[in-house]
């Protein structure tokens, strides 16, 4: 092969006497079949370096997002109240996180398959490239590895295409807690919350009365405000934006008492035959029994103990997100 002193690519000009007499000699004796084959070794070299170098890059990002989280998690700024918004944010966190994770140890064992395949490819340099592509003997060994690659890249894809699907319901999910959050606190701010110890001092009637209002709050019409003789067993009976009739009944406690079944039993009794309820509640600043809960359970009376009355009249929650509509 003629060397054109004009071309962009010219030899060194090798300091050892013997390694530029030796590597005259091999450019002297190059012949078209020695050029494509040296081009088509260091072509799928590059191309695995590429695939090499995506995967390298895509598990530099997973690691970051998953410490990035682990770190917010970690310093959340939270003040530990245990409002709804905490706690989903945290379990919804948590949840991507464990998810990046999975990713991150699945995309680390791609990077280490292709680095494999990279290094086993470099065993090839300095062998005769023509006796590696000659066409007669079927590849195999380092040579044949770079059939991987694609496989590699195409795993690598796929998993940048679920990632993308999950990040965008992360985010939807916490834009949804934000905007949450935001009419939470707007209502804290506005006074339209009530704190546990003060409802604690209300009598019956009073504590009808502020669950009359936060139905009202939270966009219900009430119907009847307050129980009494001949209310049968529905001290509020109100209906949704949607038109669907919820009843309530209200046991007020001073001492945090566990309200029995009997009572559920005869709210059960007249909500829905009665009154024609779709949602049948049960509210109470104390608690309910063991046999309160099972019959609750078996039939769909949704119970609002303490913890929940805290979320509903103290932290500003809509009545929907308590009883899972949102």
């Amino acid at each position: 092969m003629i060397i054109d002193s004009k071309a962009a690519v010219v030899p060194p000009r090798y300091e050892n006497r013997d390694l530029r007499t030796w590597m005259g000699d091999r450019i002297g004796k190059a012949a078209p079949d020695d050029l494509i084959a040296a081009w088509l070794l260091v072509s799928e070299s590059a191309f695995v370096r590429a695939i090499h170098g995506h995967l390298d890059q895509h598990v530099a990002r997973l690691r970051h997002e998953h410490s990035e989280i682990l770190r917010r998690l970690e310093h959340d700024g939270t003040d530990g109240d245990g409002t709804s918004f905490t706690q989903q944010w945290r379990a919804t966190s948590r949840a991507w996180a464990r998810l990046l994770e999975t990713e991150l140890r699945a995309a680390r064992t791609r990077t280490d398959e292709a680095r494999h395949v990279w290094s086993r490819l470099t065993e090839d340099f300095g062998v005769d490239p023509v006796s590696l592509f000659d066409g007669a003997t079927p590849r195999s060994g380092a040579t044949a590895v770079v059939e991987e690659g694609p496989a590699l890249y195409q795993a690598y894809e796929r998993a940048e295409r679920r990632l993308a699907r999950r990040r965008t319901e992360y985010h939807d999910a916490m834009h949804e807690l934000a905007l949450a959050e935001d009419l939470r606190m707007t209502r804290v701010h506005k006074g339209e919350v009530v704190a546990l110890a003060d409802i604690d001092r209300m009598s019956h009637h009073e504590f009808e009365h502020l669950a009359a209002v936060l139905m009202r709050r939270d966009g219900y019409r009430v119907e009847r405000a307050g129980g009494g003789p001949g209310d049968l067993g529905a001290d509020i009976v109100a209906t949704d934006p949607d038109g669907r009739i919820v009843v309530i009944q209200c046991k007020h406690t001073r001492r945090q008492a566990s309200v029995g079944s009997p009572e559920l039993q005869r709210l059960n009794g007249t909500a829905r035959p009665v009154h024609g309820a779709e949602t049948v509640i049960a509210l109470t600043n104390g608690s309910f029994s063991r046999p309160a809960v099972a019959f609750a359970r078996n039939q769909h009376i949704h119970l609002m103990p303490r913890d929940e009355l805290r979320r509903w009249a103290s932290h500003g929650e809509p009545l929907d997100t308590i009883l899972g509509r949102k």
